[in-house]
């Protein structure tokens, strides 16, 4: 993680509307908050045994109430430890005998069960519960369950100084109460708490009850809609702020409460509320209409050390973490996560793919924003994915079976960046009215809302709503990893006066990836100022366009509008048409510097040629070499990883074309 935060810094974001919110301001985007938190989850890769895991499960719970009393854990010396009970109602989908719930053995104790369950163990974290009968595909039952959660830390269940909270993604929620913990089995919950009077305590849903007693509160939360049991959340503290407001739904026209808890001393300004009110209007125009009774952000301590988690309806933020452009991407999440969860953990991209998208959409579509906006933050994603891309697709379907390590589920170059430049091409080659109208099809789609969804589904679905086939979009950027490397070459020829051709090879030189299909934009320039735009699909490698004109043509630019964001590579040039090359080669400052551990060298050749790009020391002894071979003209970046190397001033020297650059650059551990 420290490497993650200091290379965050080379994303250069500027977001003048997050101006007003202060807080922790190490991060410059949504994307960079959201996925250094869930990368610091301790979560470890596990396989899936037939206990629990199986999408295809022999029943399926309807409805969670939990009943807990936490009171003393907002009390000096904030034990970790509390009793409740949870009464689980289920629907049998097979014959059945006996259910499994996930519980873990290391931070809970079941005392008892009662209702249908009858007996019950408790091993290797799976809680078996006998059933009082034999039930048949249809029948509902409902068990009670009597249980502690032990005085530990178990990365579920939070306390500390006054706050308590959960926090469970992507299967912590098995760690404070037993539950089926797959996004695919939701249900509806509610939950009933008792605190001290000066606790204010929030979840999901809606209050339907918080009675005073004088000496301590008993808060009743209810969820109208079905929840994934790691969108479950509370959120506690003495003395928290709480602003309320309504807002009406354009759509619906539904008044929506929206509830703002913030620790003490953060300010929940007007602009605070304008900011949210905005990102309200703007999301449903785009995604269609709100899809849940409430709206709500709560801050937390130190335990919860950055970013977001987008519980439904109740976004939890790190202190004073109020900046719009994290606000955005958690609250994309209502629809994209939330309403629409995924079905498995392979399906992260219908996660966070959209939060990351809606994180540029944001900058278009706020005071002040338009299109570029949209563009310029988009492309910072697909650079920071071009520059720390790890090199495996975005779709892995055995993490349906086997949910990775939070490092490579929430990877932030593929899962975060990749995932919403996926979703910009679309847009791009879709166009922005048919893209939308796709997505709010697929956000009303009653086979998805308030249920789960594959990518598989969703390149149906999408498939289905713009009325074209986009199996072959879909399927080559997401199922396949890397990106193309293109290696293109024109040329401009005169058969007779007055008349010109220009030749256009699109060409793809990537061994680690296959081919991708795309349409193409080329910019053709002519002698007279003038210029035009040419469309055409590349679906075959050294694939040949031809384009006959009667003015005299002078250059070509490839993708001038830069619709494929996610390619490398150059477009080289004849002799009559050199300006498209750079006219030096030249070194760049490496990004960032300072560093640790890693950092890109950025360098341009105006000729293809050998290069030799190596590192040196201080008393220059070179440590290593990052390129030694012909590369071709145009733009080149390298990344260097000093892991292993100590702190100090490094220097990068580049050899080409019988010269030496050198940049200085210093490694801070």
């Amino acid at each position: 993680m420290k490497s993650f935060l200091l290379l965050a810094t080379a994303i250069l974001m500027v977001f003048s509307a997050n101006a007003q919110f202060p807080g922790n301001t190490q991060f410059k985007s949504g994307k960079e908050y959201c996925s250094a938190k869930k990368q610091a989850m301790t979560f470890t890769s596990q396989s899936h045994g037939e206990q629990t895991e199986s999408v295809q499960f022999p029943f399926d719970i309807l409805h969670y109430s939990m009943d807990i009393d936490i009171y003393n854990n907002f009390v000096s010396p904030y034990p970790k430890n509390f009793n409740g009970n949870l009464k689980i109602t289920f629907v049998a989908d097979s014959v059945i005998n006996s259910i499994n719930l996930d519980a873990q053995n290391a931070s809970l104790q079941i005392d008892s069960v009662k209702l249908a369950g009858t007996s019950f163990t408790h091993n290797s974290n799976v809680l078996k519960i006998t059933l009082d009968r034999t039930y048949n595909p249809g029948d509902t039952a409902e068990v009670l369950i009597y249980y502690m959660h032990k005085n530990v830390s178990d990365k579920g269940f939070y306390v500390s100084g006054g706050t308590v909270f959960s926090d469970c993604e992507p299967e912590g929620a098995r760690h404070w109460y037993p539950c089926r913990d797959k996004p695919a089995d939701k249900a509806t919950f509610e939950v009933k708490a008792r605190t001290p009077v000066n606790v204010k305590l929030g979840s999901i849903g809606t209050l339907v009850d918080s009675t005073n007693t004088g000496q301590e509160i008993f808060y009743h939360w209810v969820s109208r809609d079905p929840v994934a049991t790691y969108l479950f959340v509370i959120a506690g503290r003495v003395n928290y702020q709480l602003k309320m407001f309504d807002w009406i739904d354009p759509v619906t026209h539904d008044t929506i409460p929206v509830r703002l808890y913030a620790n003490p001393n953060e300010n929940l300004s007007q602009s605070l509320v304008e900011t949210v009110t905005q990102q309200m209007e703007g999301f449903t125009a785009k995604f269609g209409s709100y899809p849940f009774e409430k709206h709500g952000f709560a801050t937390l301590n130190s335990q919860f050390a950055w970013g977001g988690m987008e519980n439904q309806t109740l976004t939890t933020l790190c202190t004073n973490c109020w900046a719009g452009y994290l606000l955005a991407h958690e609250f994309a999440h209502q629809w994209f996560g939330d309403m629409i969860s995924p079905t498995t953990w392979a399906d992260i991209f219908l996660n966070e793919g959209f939060a990351d998208f809606s994180e540029a959409l944001w900058e278009e579509i706020k005071m002040g924003g338009d299109i570029s906006y949209f563009n310029s933050t988009i492309q910072d994603e697909a650079d920071y994915y071009l520059s720390f891309n790890p090199g495996w697709p975005i779709y892995n379907p055995e993490w349906a079976v086997v949910t990775p390590g939070t490092n490579t589920l929430f990877n932030t170059a593929i899962t975060y960046s990749k995932g919403g430049c996926v979703l910009a091409m679309a847009r791009y080659m879709m166009g922005s009215d048919e893209f939308f109208n796709a997505i709010r099809s697929y956000t009303s789609d009653p086979r998805f809302r308030y249920k789960t969804c594959s990518i598989p589904e969703f390149i149906d679905k999408m498939s289905e709503a713009y009325g074209q086939d986009l199996h072959w979009f879909f399927e080559q950027w997401l199922y396949q990893p890397n990106h193309p490397v293109y290696a293109n070459t024109y040329s401009i020829r005169s058969a007779q006066p007055g008349e010109w051709t220009v030749d256009f090879t699109a060409k793809q030189t990537q061994t680690n990836t296959g081919f991708f299909k795309m349409p193409l934009e080329l910019k053709i320039n002519f002698s007279d100022a003038s210029d035009t735009l040419v469309s055409v699909f590349n679906d075959e490698n050294n694939q040949v366009f031809s384009f006959n004109f009667t003015k005299q043509p002078v250059s070509l630019r490839f993708d001038p509008n830069t619709k494929i964001l996610l390619k490398q590579g150059s477009t080289v040039v004849s002799v009559e048409d050199e300006d498209l090359l750079p006219k030096d080669i030249r070194l760049f400052p490496n990004m960032p510097n300072p560093f640790n551990p890693e950092t890109v060298i950025r360098f341009n050749l105006p000729q293809s040629g050998a290069v030799k790009l190596s590192v040196f020391n201080s008393t220059g002894e070179e440590v290593s070499v990052l390129a030694n071979e012909l590369m071709p003209a145009g733009e080149h970046k390298l990344s260097f990883n000093a892991a292993g190397l100590p702190s100090g001033v490094y220097f990068a020297v580049l050899n080409a074309e019988g010269k030496v650059l050198t940049q200085k650059m210093v490694l801070l551990k």
